[in-house]
């Protein structure tokens, strides 16, 4: 599993925007998203175009962004489900090895 460095960015832009001092409406919302795993919340976008994010927050080191794309259709593609669904799965290992990079540096 990679994290590309827009997607990093990105991260720490929505956070801020779902900060306390943000006093105008918004233009994200969030759900939980259990179709692609416990914990998982869909970060809607609302612009000119419609843009999801599949994160996962309930980790203290990181928010982890699993799955983002250009929303098209009213209906979320089973491709854009099984992305979000498969790195679910690989979050556990891609942790620990993190974990252990940390501990032998």
């Amino acid at each position: 599993m990679t994290f590309s460095t827009s997607q990093s960015r990105l991260v720490v832009t929505l956070a801020f925007s779902r900060g306390p001092f943000n006093a105008v409406k918004s233009p994200l919302t969030s759900s939980r998203c259990q179709l692609v795993g416990t914990g998982v919340e869909e970060l809607r976008i609302h612009t000119e175009n419609a843009y999801r994010i599949f994160d996962i927050t309930k980790f203290e080191e990181a928010v982890y962004v699993l799955h983002d794309f250009q929303k098209k259709t009213q209906k979320t593609s089973k491709q854009d489900i099984q992305t979000g669904q498969q790195c679910y799965k690989q979050l556990p290992q891609y942790r620990r090895e993190q974990q252990e990079r940390q501990s032998d540096a």
